[in-house]
Parts: structure tokens; C-alpha cells; sequence
């Protein structure tokens, strides 16, 4: 419910918002993505506070003045994150006749060198939390956020599954195996006996870059982002047999066409597809 007691956007009412969005089920990459949204607003209007009644105009000219240098889901994104933040603060719906440039559908692409390139990429990690993000990611098809915020205790040796808040707040459980099983291993231990909420201790901008700069390193032919581990993780399942709706609940999609996307078909496929005939 609105708070009808904030009357200006500012550094405190930011935290405020974020605070909230995590307490009512938002994950802390959300909350944290919306309040850097915010931030990014006031460091454009070089203010350290925008009165409410302002937000509108404000925000309608920022976002005009920086669609053209950020991507189209950026721009969606500041403005879920400002309408949100006007409405949680009481000030009720603003920038209903504003039209965001239209993203352009995502291609999640498997790595060519398939699951050879993410064992490759977790073989070569310098360091332990980078093998686990990337193992996390390609071994088990984590989103880059999940695997980030994924708490110690919510991975189960004993029955070889990893407990996954994903996307909505929707739960989820992911089968581990035994290679993934022994990289986690030592980590968790280490995790839980420091105190620490997550099994990673790593920033999100950091994590993403470090796994393009691995597969640079690894020479992987593509650049690689951790999607892209996700999509090769989940086009081995799928080519090796594991049914469609079965990729689904594993990836966490609420919807099929969406796993349709990240399995993909490769040119092997296609070829067989043909000699059949």
C-alpha cells in the first residue's frame, strides 16, 4: 500500500522504496536494479531530491533524453521502477501515455562449443566463486540473479537438489549432479560456517563481466554471458532427450515458448531432421 507520507524522491525515500520491495517478496536484485534506476534520476538532474509533483515531467525528459544511448529494457525498466515508486509513495499512476522504445526479443544462443565450453570455462575459473557462479549458471540452469542470492542452506546434498527463488518469487527445485554436487561442496561448508546469507560473495555487474572476460580467456568462439550458459544447459537437456515441460520446470518458465527460445535447435539437429526423410 502507498505510504502517503513521502513527499519527495531522495536518497532516504529511495531506500525506503527498496526496503519495501524486498519485504513484500521482490528479490534483493530487483529492489537493488529499481533503486539504481532512481538514483540514476536524481545524478541526471543534478539534485539531490525531486518533489513529487515534479516526478512526471522530471522523469518523462529523462527517460526521453537517454533512450537513444540505453538499450530498450532499460528504459522499460526506469519506468516501471519510477511509476512504481510514485505510487508506493502515494502520488497515485503518472506517465500513463508514455511509450518505452519496444525491446527487442531476447535470443539466448548455447554456447557452439555446447556443454565441452562450459565444463572448459569451470575448469579454467581463477578462483572458487568463479567456478561456482559459472557451474551454478551452466550446470543447473540458474539465472546469473538466482545463483547470486542463492543462500547456503538452500542447497540439499543429501537429496541432490538446490531449493531456487526465482523470477516472481516462485519457487522451485533444480537436480544437482555429481560433478556439480563436488564444486559446491567445499563452498557451502565455508559459506555457512562464515555466517554468509549467499553462497556467492560477488557484485552482479562483476559476476557478468568476469564469466565474458572467462570465455574470452577459455576461447570460447562467442562472447559469453551467463544466459548463454543457461541456454546451452538447457539445450543439452532437451537434445538429449528430456521433454520440453520437463526444461520448463527446471529453467523456471512460466511459460513454454519461453523454453522453446533457450533450447533452440542446432544445424545437427536440422540434418538428421532431413535424412529421416
Amino acid at each position: 500500500m502507498p505510504t502517503n507520507q513521502v513527499l519527495t524522491l531522495s536518497q532516504d525515500s529511495i531506500e525506503q522504496y527498496r526496503t519495501w520491495l524486498f519485504d513484500r517478496g521482490r528479490s534483493a536484485h530487483t529492489a537493488k536494479s529499481y533503486a539504481s534506476d532512481l538514483k540514476q534520476l536524481l545524478i541526471w538532474a543534478s539534485t539531490d531530491s525531486i518533489a513529487l509533483s515534479e516526478a512526471e515531467d522530471l522523469g518523462a525528459k529523462w527517460l526521453t533524453a537517454n533512450n537513444k544511448t540505453l538499450g530498450a529494457k532499460t528504459t522499460g525498466r526506469r519506468l516501471t521502477s519510477l511509476r512504481g515508486f510514485v505510487r508506493w509513495a502515494g502520488g497515485g499512476a503518472i506517465l500513463l501515455d508514455y511509450t518505452p522504445p519496444t525491446p527487442l526479443k531476447p535470443l539466448p544462443h548455447p554456447l557452439a562449443e555446447g556443454m565441452a565450453g562450459v565444463h572448459r570455462m569451470i575448469d579454467h575459473a581463477d578462483s572458487e566463486q568463479m567456478k561456482v557462479c559459472v557451474a551454478l549458471c551452466g550446470l543447473a540452469g540458474l539465472r546469473i540473479s538466482e545463483a547470486l542470492e542463492l543462500p547456503p542452506g538452500d542447497i540439499d546434498f543429501a537429496g541432490k537438489q538446490i531449493k531456487v527463488n526465482g523470477k516472481g518469487n516462485k519457487w522451485r527445485m533444480v537436480p544437482m549432479n555429481s560433478k556439480l554436487a563436488d564444486i559446491l561442496i567445499g563452498p557451502t561448508i565455508k559459506a555457512l560456517m562464515e555466517g554468509r546469507p549467499t553462497l556467492l560473495d560477488m557484485a552482479d555487474r562483476l559476476a557478468r563481466r568476469s564469466i565474458t572476460r572467462l570465455g574470452k580467456r577459455c576461447g570460447i568462439k562467442q562472447p559469453v554471458a551467463s544466459h548463454q550458459l543457461r541456454a546451452t544447459f538447457a539445450t543439452h537437456l532437451h537434445a538429449n532427450g528430456t521433454p520440453l515441460r520437463v526444461v520448463q520446470e527446471i529453467l523456471g518458465h512460466s511459460n513454454s515458448k519461453t523454453t522453446e527460445v533457450y533450447t533452440g535447435v542446432n544445424q545437427k539437429q536440422m540434418y538428421d531432421a532431413v535424412e529421416k526423410i
